[in-house]
This record gives structure tokens, C-alpha cells and sequence, in this order.
């Protein structure tokens, strides 16, 4: 299973369903697009150093996110790494 990642803004946190919504500028396109991604259990979360949790992400916040297809045609992040370093 081949691991790509997207850069862009957070645009949609659901956390019932446990997914993200990221805003990003595909090349290829020369156009922005989103990309829906599954949070598991197993994702790592990070802002700086710090470990965070799912529920201290938030709305409008700079993410890279390093993703794969789980084979079901479900996008899983594996690490999310929130780039807002601004205080909160």
C-alpha cells in the first residue's frame, strides 16, 4: 500500500465519523481541490514536537497529511501534522 500525502487547510473535522476534509491545490489541475481522509486510532497526530489529539485540530488549520488507500477504497492518514504553531 503506497503512502502519498497532501498539504493544505483543514476545511471539514467530523468527529463522529472520525474524518478530515483538506483544501489543497492540485498541480496537475492548476486547480483547488478536497480530499476526504479517514482517522484512525492508529494516525499519529503532531503540531511541532508535541503530540496532539484528534479533537485539538481545528477548522482552518495548515495540515500535511501522509495518507494511504486501505484497498476498500477508503483514504486512512497515518500522520497528520498540524503546521499552526501560532499560539491558541
Amino acid at each position: 500500500m503506497a503512502e502519498k500525502n497532501v498539504s493544505g487547510i483543514l476545511i471539514g473535522l467530523d468527529w463522529v465519523s472520525s474524518n478530515i476534509t483538506v483544501l489543497y491545490f492540485d498541480p496537475f489541475s492548476g486547480k483547488k481541490d478536497e480530499i476526504n481522509i479517514a482517522v484512525t486510532h492508529d494516525t499519529k497526530i503532531t503540531r511541532g514536537a508535541e503530540t496532539i489529539y484528534f479533537s485539538d485540530l481545528e477548522q482552518s488549520d495548515p495540515v500535511t497529511v501522509v495518507y494511504y488507500d486501505d484497498g476498500s477504497g477508503v483514504l486512512k492518514a497515518k500522520k497528520i501534522t498540524d503546521m499552526n504553531l501560532g499560539n491558541r
